[in-house]
């Protein structure tokens, strides 16, 4: 590690398996110019809040209109049986209220390099980190939002109507990072 990464390590309180994640993807001749993390916008860390809230509520409610149709044990099938439809009807919102959890810890979990050559996004998965690097000057375009955010993005796939992007996503600066790649495509 260069001895000037050590204080963009400090900024971001990266983990250890963070910082090895990266260092170990650096090549010969590659150098941090920055690190940093996603920042969901307040509307966007609200509707994910308040989705997840509404998640909670309406999996409450679900339970409580099941409970009725379960609570009387028919003697005609196995009591089991009754229980396990319970349970795999019961569990069926909490698959949602899973899926909202990522998005809620990907400002923690997820760290976003621009070297001298490349621009590296390490996020966490479920089970894994998974790190994705491109060369600087490949970003298919730089969004900018009012407030300062906003992306660079490197990869668009569409799938029937939602557009998946990938790169550096949910800058807090965007100005700042889009001239380190600027300048980091200019070292080539």
């Amino acid at each position: 590690m260069h001895p000037d990464s050590a204080s963009l390590w400090e900024s971001i309180r990266a983990t250890d398996e963070q910082r090895h994640r990266i260092n170990e993807t650096l090549r010969d001749g590659e150098r941090l110019l920055w690190l940093g993390r996603p920042k969901l916008g307040t509307g966007k860390q609200l509707a994910t809040w308040g989705s997840l809230v509404f998640a909670i509520v309406f999996y409450y409610f679900w339970l409580a209109m099941l409970w009725p149709f379960f609570s009387n044990v028919n003697m005609q099938d196995p009591p089991w049986f009754d229980l396990l439809l319970f349970t795999a009807i019961a569990l069926l919102p909490l698959s949602v209220i899973a899926s909202l959890l990522p998005l809620l810890w990907a400002g923690r979990c997820n760290v976003y390099a621009v070297t001298n050559r490349r621009a590296i996004a390490l996020s966490r998965g479920l089970f894994r980190y998974r790190l994705k690097a491109w060369d600087a000057q490949d970003y298919l375009e730089i969004t900018h939002d009012k407030n300062g955010t906003g992306n660079i993005v490197y990869e668009c796939r569409q799938t029937g109507e939602t557009t998946y992007r990938e790169g550096l996503l949910d800058l807090p600066d965007v100005e700042t990072v889009a001239a380190l790649v600027g300048k980091a495509a200019n070292t080539e």
